[in-house]
This record gives structure tokens, sequence and C-alpha cells, in this order.
């Protein structure tokens, strides 16, 4: 009977096709992510936890293998305060929550970094400075002068480690990295060239840079209206930033002009997502996942949503908060990446 159903829907969305393309509301709930994609696909992509009317994003893991999750509030509860909410990562129920009773309900978190004893947590912001902030009672440690960086991390010490700015070539410029002591209130950071700054680069918007600093990946500049985008990989001791174009097409027309990118810590893949407002007919969004050492194309992972953050949470496993503008789609998924043959 399941698969008599099965059927009669694939004929469904067949029809559904209209000059070739199938709408999201047809073929698109076969997706690995989506709706029916999630009962069939094998594990391909698993839903970890999902949130009613509140905003989830960013994510991060935590020592202890769980996940934490900025939780803040959604259209319908703009008075209710952020939260960092730690979720266990096999069954997806709250394990507990820390409120940041000191923080506009309105902010807005770009980024999010958690500190190698899992304590202590960053969060950069679009129309504020990036608050340090307690986990255990959401107490806001201090204010580091630094408006939405684009990448920010702790080292192994526990440094807060943020960038200036990318060079003329949009790339990560490790000489501009700095560091801010947690306990301290200081207003000057020092240099962090000679900290561990590895973890820094992992991921970012628009470039990232391979744990051991040698590689490169950047979004590549869009050829016109065609739908076509992907990532420049090469080696960092390329003065001219030459590298491997990999590329994928999705929806003509759609401007994908910044997409996040994210740097296994256990191999050699890079994953990166390309996010467009979905229109009927098109794939809009993806996440892609490449093997820059063998060149191969490991996922293309379409979705009717947004991905957010990209986490490898081990080798073949990703974690990425999945949403839409409105307050009904907020997941947290872990999708499967296949190993490079």
């Amino acid at each position: 009977m399941r698969w008599g159903l099965v059927e009669s829907l694939v004929s469904v969305a067949t029809i559904a096709a209209v000059g070739g393309s199938i709408y999201a509301w047809g073929a698109g709930w076969f997706w690995p992510c989506e709706t029916l994609g999630l009962m069939l696909n094998n594990g391909a992509c698993q839903k970890v936890a999902h949130f009613d009317a509140r905003q989830v994003g960013p994510i991060g893991l935590l020592p202890n293998g769980n996940v934490l999750v900025v939780n803040s509030a959604g259209e319908d509860s703009s008075s209710d305060p952020l939260a960092l909410v730690e979720i266990d990562a096999q069954s997806g129920e709250p394990v507990h929550s820390t409120l940041v009773n000191d923080m506009p309900t309105e902010a807005s978190v770009t980024n999010m970094a958690v500190s190698p004893d899992g304590q202590t947590v960053a969060l950069s912001f679009i129309h504020q400075p990036t608050k340090v902030i307690s986990r255990g009672d959401g107490k806001i440690l201090r204010t580091v002068e630094r408006w939405m960086p684009r990448y920010l991390a702790f080292d192994k010490q526990g440094w807060l480690l943020t960038d200036i700015g990318p060079s003329l070539a949009g790339m990560p410029d490790t000489d501009q990295a700095q560091g801010w002591l947690v306990t301290s209130d200081s207003p000057d950071p020092i240099p962090a060239n000679v900290a561990d700054i590895s973890a820094l680069y992992l991921h970012g918007t628009n470039a990232a840079l391979s744990p051991d600093g040698k590689i490169f990946a950047q979004k590549i500049d869009q050829l016109s209206d065609s739908g076509v985008t992907g990532l420049r990989i090469g080696p960092t001791d390329n003065e001219t930033n030459a590298g491997t174009l990999y590329g994928l097409t999705l929806r003509p027309g759609c401007s994908y002009a910044a997409s996040e990118i994210s740097f296994s810590p256990f191999g050699k893949q890079v994953a990166a997502e390309f996010s467009c407002p979905e229109r009927w007919g098109k794939v809009a969004t993806a996440l892609a996942v490449w093997d820059y050492e063998t060149g191969k194309t490991l996922l293309i992972l379409p979705s009717i949503d947004y991905f957010g953050s990209l986490v490898w949470e081990s080798a073949d496993t990703i974690l990425s908060d999945r949403y839409n503008f409105g307050s009904e789609t907020n997941d947290i998924l872990r999708i499967k990446v296949p190993a490079a043959e």
C-alpha cells in the first residue's frame, strides 16, 4: 500500500511538469531533505530537530557532540529573548537552554563561535558589535568592537579570533587576524598570526581556507543571469588566485550574491550553499560538496528552502539549519556526504 501511494504521488508530480521543469510542490517533495524524501532516502538527510514559530541559527558543535543553536524570536513572538539551546545530537531533544536577557530582541545573529570547553559563545550581529556570552547564565562577558565579521572562532587557548577584513581580491588575509582576551575589557586586540588560527578561516562567507591554510575556496562571479555558479579552489601560494572551477547550474535569472563555504576538518572536502528565493519549476537552492583532492563532486542537494550554517559533524556528515523567511520551517538537518571513490 505504501508503494502504491508513492507511485501515485510520482504520477502527480510528473503531470505537474511544465516546459521540462517540475513544480516545487511536485518532484521537490521527493528531494532528500523534503517532506517525502525524508521518509524514503535511507538516511541521506535526517531531520535532527524542528522549531515552530522560532528563528534558528547559526548552529555549532559542543565538545560533548551535542548541537548548540541560536534560537531567536519568530514573527509572532518578537518580545521573547534570544536563547542558546543545547540539542541532543541523536534524539533531537533540548538538553539545556540559556536566555540572553541583555540582548535586544530584534538582534540578528550572523555568526557563532564556541570555545574549546563549550562554556563560552561569541555571537556577531548585523547592527551591533560582537558579544562574548557565558553559556552558564547568559551573561555578556564582554563586547568586541567588530561588527558582522566574516570570520569568528576561538583558538585552542580560548582567545576569541576575528578578522579585520579580506584582501583586495576578497580572500582571507591571515596577517589581519586579531585575538581578543575574553577575560579582559581591553579595547585593543593583539595580532593573532602567532596563535592557532587554523579554525578561524575554515568557515566563511564567499571565501574560506583549508585547515592547513594551503588551499582556498572562493565563490566565483556569476555568469550574468545564467544560474551557473560555484567555487574556485586552488593553492594559497598562487599570487593570482588561480584555481580549478567547480560549478553547478541553478535557477537562471537569480543572483547568488553570497554563499556560506565550509572546509572539512576531517579530510579534503569543501561544502558550499547557494540560496535564492524559490520560483515555480526551478531548482533555486542547493548544497554542494566537492573533494578538492580528487576533483570529484560528492553531493549536489537541492532544497525548497534555504541552508544556513554548514558544520562538519564528522568526515561524512554535515549539520545545517534550514529555514525560510516565514516561521513555519526551521529545521536542523544532518546530511550524509558520500565518500570519494
